[in-house]
């Protein structure tokens, strides 16, 4: 989520958009973020199926709640969606291989 704030509000400042898209990425997230951690894992046993899915997923939910909420184009919410959510995975999987590379994790 924090990653996604700030890639957020950065695009939206240099594009001078109302900063309350912010509020609409916190929301989007709220309602993605539990999905993609507990339901996508509990469906698929196979956690590169689960990732996946669950990053799919998320990318197209975000972007239809852009679409919906901000009024974006469709163009807009899909660029918007996956700019903010390759910003968070490719974070989240760099986090995760320094921490294995340190044995904190597999």
């Amino acid at each position: 989520l924090a990653v996604e704030l700030l890639i957020g509000f950065v695009i939206a400042w240099f594009k001078k958009w109302d900063k309350k898209i912010l509020q609409t990425v916190v929301l989007a997230n709220v309602i993605s973020l539990p999905i993609v951690w507990f339901v996508f894992p509990a469906v698929f046993q196979d956690f590169l199926l689960a990732f996946l899915v669950g990053e799919l997923f998320a990318f197209a939910f975000e972007a239809a709640f852009y679409l919906y909420r901000e009024k974006f184009t469709l163009k807009r919410a899909v660029i918007y969606s996956a700019i903010l959510n390759i910003s968070s995975v490719t974070v989240g999987l760099a986090v995760a291989f320094f921490l294995a590379i340190f044995g904190l994790i597999f």
